[in-house]
């Protein structure tokens, strides 16, 4: 599920991201799936370092497959 929502984000979303932006999200990519995802549906608190615009936005995000 993380795959489809990040994929989806970055397909969607990649061209308009910051560089900052980009920065960030590769970094998100290095962390596990599942903390990921239970950061997205909010079952773990989101560390203060992803904390940030760019992961609101991701948790906002449907992917199409999923609408």
């Amino acid at each position: 599920e993380v795959d489809l929502i990040l994929g989806g984000f970055a397909k969607a979303h990649a061209r308009e991201l910051t560089n900052a932006e980009f920065t960030q999200f590769e970094t998100l990519l290095e962390e596990k799936d599942h903390d990921i995802y239970d950061w997205i549906n909010g079952t773990q608190t989101v560390p203060s370092a992803f904390d940030t615009p760019l992961f609101a936005k991701i948790c906002s995000f449907t992917p199409d497959i999923l609408k």
